[in-house]
């Protein structure tokens, strides 16, 4: 008995369907995109409800190294084999540190001031938390855009000049362009720091890595030093290394002086110098703000005052006032106790030091806490 052959054509059209069918079942090409979830901050626990920025300060003087704490959730059930991350700016990268589930930190490569976070397999579940770093050009003018790109996260610009970067973060295949709903897609953060403090501002980011020594000059920062007729005032601050053992949390150094400010009521040895003769106070107030007004109990914030015209042995001592975390103002004790030498105190209470240079005096204090100060 014979048997009817089928076309060779029907035939290969048989096999091409069933080939299709078994890799349709296999393995989906119209997966969606991972759930994963990305802001400012070291808290994912803000999403959804905000997307903060991360600039860390907010702030930054031109010249001065400007700081970034991102957050990465994998709110999915999915797995992500690879995930990476890539800062892309105008401004140069110093480096960044990466740690999952609040695991020991881990360096990010840097190659030709880019940024390359590879961090793994990304599971159900896992928070990565970033720090990032960059130095600002010495020109505050920005010609970028609002930073923030439609249909992409992050958060626009605000102030009148700032810097822009964008975290660029690929799982699976890397940075693929596109939008082809595969696990090769790019997830932004797009974020920025203002630049235009003016020049009774300063503010930087000590990029530091735990348990390790911080540069020296990161813990350092000072708003306009040109003391003239024109600034009769300028103030520098130099924190403790004590101050960023961790990177994160830290929320860097900020200084300022020439702003209006009266002594709150029920503060009477403020008011008592708010008035005219030899007790008067000398020069404008100065703010301090060392990792989110940081105590510290041993370790002294160093802030020099400097100002113009201002007679030395005028100087009697400085009024130090701080918040509480209800924003309401407290006094410590004045500090009238003169250091041993230029060097600082030698045991554990607080003092200050005046020095000059011609028509500029320059009263150095060494505290504990942070707060707005001014002379006597």
């Amino acid at each position: 008995m014979s048997t009817r052959r089928r076309p060779l054509r029907q035939v290969a059209v048989l096999i091409l369907a069933a080939s299709l069918a078994a890799a349709t079942f296999a393995s989906p090409t119209a997966a969606a995109l991972a759930n994963v979830d990305i802001g400012g901050g070291t808290d994912p626990g803000i999403a959804p409800a905000g997307h903060n920025s991360g600039a860390t300060p907010q702030q930054v003087s031109p010249g001065n190294v400007a700081g970034f704490h991102l957050w990465v959730l994998n709110r999915d059930s999915a797995r992500l084999n690879t995930f990476f991350m890539k800062a892309v700016s105008t401004a140069p990268a110093v480096g960044a540190y990466w740690s999952r589930n609040s695991e020991a930190s881990q360096a990010c490569d840097l190659t030709n001031n880019e940024i390359l976070c590879t961090f793994g397999a990304l599971n159900s579940g896992d928070v990565l938390n970033i720090t990032a770093a960059f130095t600002l050009p010495t020109n505050p003018s920005q010609s970028e855009d609002n930073c923030k790109i439609a249909g992409e996260g992050g958060v626009g610009h605000t102030g009148a000049s700032w810097r822009c970067v964008d975290f660029q973060f690929a799982s699976g295949s890397g940075f693929v362009p596109g939008k082809n709903k595969s696990r090769g897609d790019i997830y932004h953060w797009h974020d920025s720091v203002r630049t235009d403090g003016g020049p009774d501002k300063g503010a930087q980011f000590p990029f530091c890595r735990p348990s390790t020594t911080c540069d020296a000059n990161l813990l350092n920062v000072f708003n306009n030093l040109g003391v003239s007729n024109k600034n009769v005032q300028s103030t520098e601050l130099t924190a403790p290394t004590e101050a960023f053992n961790s990177i994160y949390g830290s929320t860097g150094l900020a200084v300022a002086d020439g702003f209006l400010f009266d002594c709150p009521t029920g503060l009477p040895t403020c008011g008592s110098h708010e008035t005219t003769g030899s007790s008067a106070f000398v020069g404008e107030w100065s703010q301090a703000d060392v990792n989110s007004e940081q105590h510290f109990e041993t370790a002294f914030i160093r802030v020099d005052i400097s100002m113009y015209g201002v007679k030395p042995d005028s100087i009697e001592g400085v009024v130090h006032l701080w918040q509480d975390t209800e924003d309401v103002w407290h006094e410590a004790l004045p500090i009238t106790n003169f250091c041993p030498s230029a060097g600082g105190p030698t045991d554990a209470n607080e003092c200050i030091w005046v020095s000059s240079s011609g028509k500029i005096v320059t009263v150095s204090v060494w505290l504990h806490d942070n707060g707005r100060i001014r002379t006597f």
